[in-house]
């Protein structure tokens, strides 16, 4: 039998571990440096024992910047029973450039994997990530 989380709950988790990273645009900084920061914040609230082992964030494409082209991307990543995403599937983006860019960060993501029962558990999770430019 499958093991299943709510989908509430995995959006509000992961919109607080993007709202900490997507301010991160001009500093080329990865998931490791801010993941205790984020470990702390996700679990003060649920702990679904998601924890970032390495990746980075998406890089704003130059071709973006010069046409100032700004918006959220919002995604679905499934995280397999061993930590890494299985699958990549863009809800809504503004541009292609950005979705494009999230999609190439999103392929070397690796998490801990999800327990659930003792065992290792596939995860479905909505997200959403921030290209802004700063003034």
């Amino acid at each position: 039998m499958r093991n299943k989380i709510s989908k509430f709950t995995a959006i509000f988790i992961i919109q607080l571990f993007i709202s900490q990273v997507g301010f991160c645009q001009n500093a080329e900084s990865n998931f490791s440096s801010g993941a205790a920061a984020i470990e702390r914040l996700v679990n003060s609230k649920v702990d679904l024992g998601l924890k970032i082992r390495s990746g980075k964030v998406p890089e704003y494409p130059a071709s973006a910047r010069r046409h100032e082209i700004q918006g959220t991307v919002v995604f679905i990543i499934k995280i397999d029973k061993k930590g890494y995403v299985d699958d990549f599937r863009v809800i809504s983006s503004p541009h292609e450039l950005l979705s494009l860019s999230v999609r190439s960060a999103a392929r070397n993501w690796f998490f801990e994997p999800l327990i659930v029962n003792g065992e290792p558990s596939e995860i479905e999770i909505t997200a959403q990530y921030v290209f802004f430019l700063l003034p």
